[in-house]
């Protein structure tokens, strides 16, 4: 009709906030409240997600958690401790090895010294060099060739030297107590000692001078040897006497000192023998 007033142009609308509840059904945005109105329905379903999904999230990472602490658990086991390895108290080592002495008559004794497995082990005779070497000169070597758990190891000096007494390292006057010393007693000694040790049989290990003594040893008592371990063997044969003992070696080799010190104590001996009615050397 004429008296209708025209109308007016239909705005731009968007729906209004739910949080304005005065707001009007219908109403025209700008492009700022279009952007904060889509943050704030953001933010709200983030609420409710977070409101109504707690416990679910909450038991999923208590088995998350325990998951992973199982796929950890074979690397985060401790690991086992083992059994302590401890020396059995029947096995001395050489640097504890046991000293004694072994009164042998006539006023002398004879230092020695045990180590290893005295139960089960195997025992073994060690005869020094020398003559007049003594146990000191070979400090822990024998440890090298003898396990201590394996063998039962008597070290010995003989009679008249090292720290058996008397000593004639200790004094060369001590001397006039081994004028009648001979090999047959020096191997006797060995079978006082096994003897006090209560060994029925050991093994015999000696080198230079030390396989001379050893060889003789075990033939004058096989019966007590387990075997022999010889080393720089020395028979004492004529060629060997005069290779160690004569003043050829030193004459071949021009060894001036080695000389003088020859003639030396040649010197005395040769008058020893003479004062004695020896036959001259």
């Amino acid at each position: 009709p004429p008296n209708t007033p025209p109308a007016e142009p239909s705005p731009s609308v968007e729906r209004s906030p739910a949080h304005i509840e005065d707001a009007p059904l219908m109403r025209h945005m700008s492009m700022e409240d279009y952007f904060e109105e889509n943050e704030y329905r953001r933010k709200e379903r983030l609420r409710f997600l977070s409101k109504h999904a707690r416990l679910p999230l909450l038991v999923l990472a208590f088995i998350g958690g325990i998951i992973f602490a199982l796929s950890l658990a074979p690397s985060m086991a401790p690991a086992p401790v083992p059994a302590p390895t401890t020396t059995p108290t029947n096995v001395i080592p050489i640097e504890f090895a046991r000293e004694d002495m072994l009164d042998i008559g006539s006023g002398l004794s004879l230092w020695f010294r045990t180590w290893g497995n005295r139960s089960s082990g195997i025992p073994v005779l060690f005869v020094h060099g020398g003559p007049g070497n003594a146990i000191a000169d070979y400090g822990h070597s024998n440890s090298r060739f003898f396990a201590a758990d394996k063998y039962f190891v008597v070290e010995v000096d003989q009679r008249g030297t090292g720290k058996s007494q008397p000593s004639v390292r200790d004094d060369c006057r001590n001397s006039k107590y081994y004028m009648d010393i001979s090999i047959d007693k020096m191997s006797h000694d060995f079978e006082l000692l096994r003897e006090a040790l209560g060994l029925e049989k050991w093994l015999v290990f000696g080198g230079s001078w030390g396989s001379t003594l050893s060889l003789d040893y075990s033939t004058r008592y096989p019966d007590r040897c387990l075997g022999v371990i010889l080393r720089g063997i020395y028979l004492n044969t004529l060629p060997e006497f005069d290779a160690v003992f004569s003043r050829a070696p030193y004459v071949k080799s021009k060894n001036r000192k080695r000389l003088r010190e020859f003639d030396t104590w040649f010197e005395l001996a040769a008058k020893d023998a003479k004062d004695a009615g020896e036959p001259p050397l």
